[in-house]
């Protein structure tokens, strides 16, 4: 019975949590690859974009 408690309890807490960071397009490195592959003569195609972490914006 305390298992389930400390379970749901658990679950409640987590759910309550709100996320520090976010992640974002990390646009400066998206800009300087896509920059030397127009130089090259390439084109990029982004299947998934690189992203980094950053502070979450207060609502």
């Amino acid at each position: 019975m305390r298992t389930c408690l400390f379970i749901l309890v658990s679950f409640l807490l987590v759910g309550c949590a709100s996320p520090k960071h976010e992640q974002v397009v990390d646009q400066s490195y998206v800009n300087a690859i896509n920059k030397d592959a127009r130089q090259r003569g390439n084109t990029v195609i982004w299947l998934s974009y690189p992203t980094v972490s950053q502070p979450a914006s207060q609502p």
